[in-house]
């Protein structure tokens, strides 16, 4: 639990960054790269951990890294961008819609119920 905890703080840094080089130098950021950052991690938790801390490591980043962006946007908690640019936000827009708070409820959840198996 305490890696899962040590990655939600590393998510809210990268999100700084992230929002840093959005609103402050106006990059357009590469959505391929910070998956893929959250992908070595989520292996790397499989391979030194387990599959249960390298699952949660990527719904660790979904809820942290998101919220922790858009409340650094001044978004709000439950922002859902009209425009979404990577293949992850398409997919959760297309299943959840506008509704910004109910995928975080759910990730939430799953990191819980994995913890327990």
């Amino acid at each position: 639990m305490i890696y899962l905890i040590a990655y939600a703080v590393f998510c809210m840094a990268f999100a700084w960054l992230n929002y840093y080089l959005i609103e402050v130098k106006d990059y357009k950021i590469k959505h391929f790269w910070n998956g893929l950052i959250h992908i070595a991690m989520a292996i790397a938790g499989v391979y030194f951990w387990g599959w249960q801390i390298g699952v949660s490591i990527l719904f660790v980043a979904r809820l942290v890294f998101d919220t922790a962006l858009n409340l650094f946007r001044k978004k709000g908690i439950d922002y859902v961008s009209p425009r979404p640019a990577s293949i992850v936000d398409k997919i959760e827009k297309k299943i959840f819609g506008q509704d910004g708070i109910t995928p975080k409820i759910l990730y939430l959840a799953i990191i819980i119920l994995i913890q327990f198996l």
